[in-house]
């Protein structure tokens, strides 16, 4: 059985799942009230399709019901239907526009995070569902969209046995960046990111930090407007994690770049201006990094780590010391500490 297969018969399962509990929800009520639909909401969320989804799924019928007139719970079973139906299967949509911030996804393994990313880049073909990426439309072909984006994968594209130049110089050539232009671009990416002594060097002798700035600076030689990069500081130091931070920070800054990032370490979430939390392709929970962490045990029920002066804030909280709510930074956590020990 292939991959698609498998996703759609995956599908087929959530949706026969689905489909028996809210009847159970349905047969328990003789009125359409609030009640039912907090009944059906929750029922929804332990269906594991995500919080966001389930709310959207009860709006939409909030909708329909005062739309039509509909009191009667089991006239709303087509109404369900065909509203879960088409939000599972074609309405959601991701879109990704050129302004200057920085839009961080998270995920744990098989969230959907570097296929979304695939899918963007026109390396995979999505099953549903909408992605516009500068204003347009990818069923209506990518156009000079490919221009406009620039990408950093999780492997390496970078050819071991060219030196940095060379790889860069090679990259810009299939951009129809050539000559006098193309070394200025090379120049000035390397003083940027801190790498002209590396430029007569071969890639393969690289270390894994060094060749993660290669990585970047080769997705941002045509200048792109979105700038894509896939866990690009898994694996690095912290002073490369550092060091990388503050040149996406400048990209935001002084280029107006957009920045759309994943990754595993949830403390990089509070340096993100928006923060989308993904689970089983769904996007789950949306919201600046306080908004998002602030709902500390429905971060941790997607099986995902807040950071750890969330954690702190909260044992503080409980040792009577008050806090603010959301993200804080640990210095706020150090100075509360002391005041505990005095």
């Amino acid at each position: 059985m292939g991959l698609f297969e498998k996703l759609k018969n995956g599908l087929k399962n959530t949706k026969d799942a689905l489909a028996s509990k809210i009847t159970g929800v349905i047969n328990s009520f003789t009125k359409i009230d609030e009640d039912f639909f907090e009944e059906l909401e929750e029922t929804l969320i332990l269906s594991d399709i995500g919080a966001v989804t389930s709310a959207n799924i009860c709006e939409a019928l909030r909708k329909e019901v005062k739309a039509t007139g509909t009191t009667d719970p089991a006239e709303v079973k087509g109404l369900l239907k065909k509203i879960i139906a088409g939000i599972l299967e074609g309405e959601n949509e991701l879109i990704l526009d050129t302004k200057p911030t920085v839009i961080l996804v998270i995920g744990v393994n098989g969230a959907g995070k570097s296929t979304t990313i695939s899918i963007i880049c026109g390396t995979l073909n999505k099953t549903s569902g909408k992605v516009f990426v500068c204003g347009k439309d990818l069923d209506e072909g990518r156009g000079d969209i490919s221009r406009k984006i620039g990408v950093v994968f999780q492997s390496s594209a970078l050819d071991k046995s060219l030196t940095v130049k060379d790889n860069l110089l090679s990259r810009a050539a299939l951009y129809g960046i050539y000559g006098a232009e193309a070394k200025k671009r090379v120049n000035e990416l390397a003083g940027k990111l801190g790498f002209k002594d590396l430029l007569k060097r071969t890639l393969g002798k690289l270390s894994g930090g060094q060749k993660r700035k290669i990585d970047v600076a080769r997705a941002l030689i045509h200048d792109p407007e979105i700038l894509i990069l896939d866990e690009p500081t898994t694996g690095l130091d912290p002073q490369t994690r550092k060091t990388l931070w503050e040149f996406i920070s400048s990209l935001r800054k002084n280029e107006n770049m957009t920045v759309f990032l994943t990754t595993h370490y949830m403390e990089e979430a509070a340096q993100a201006d928006r923060v989308l939390v993904m689970s089983k392709g769904h996007v789950v929970m949306e919201g600046t990094p306080k908004e998002v962490f602030s709902q500390t045990e429905k971060v941790r029920s997607l099986h995902l780590d807040v950071p750890q002066a969330a954690e702190l804030r909260d044992e503080l909280v409980k040792a009577g010391i008050p806090m603010p709510e959301g993200i804080i930074d640990t210095g706020a956590c150090a100075q509360a500490l002391y005041e505990l020990l005095q």
